[in-house]
């Protein structure tokens, strides 16, 4: 493959990650503004927290 080809397809890959991360760290700032909005003073929110962490990594 031609190099300038690969690394336009690098740089393409990279841009498509990029905008990947940045849904999902946007979904998880929503999520977190939502729970602290939504927290009545209990822990529930907590455990709700670390599973939605787990999976938008």
């Amino acid at each position: 493959m031609h190099s300038s080809k690969k690394l336009t397809e690098q740089r393409q890959v990279l841009a498509a990650d990029e905008r990947k991360r940045e849904f999902h760290e946007e979904k998880r700032n929503e999520f977190e503004s939502y729970a602290e909005e939504d927290n009545d003073g209990t822990r529930r929110t907590a455990p709700a927290m670390s599973h939605y962490r787990k999976w938008s990594i």
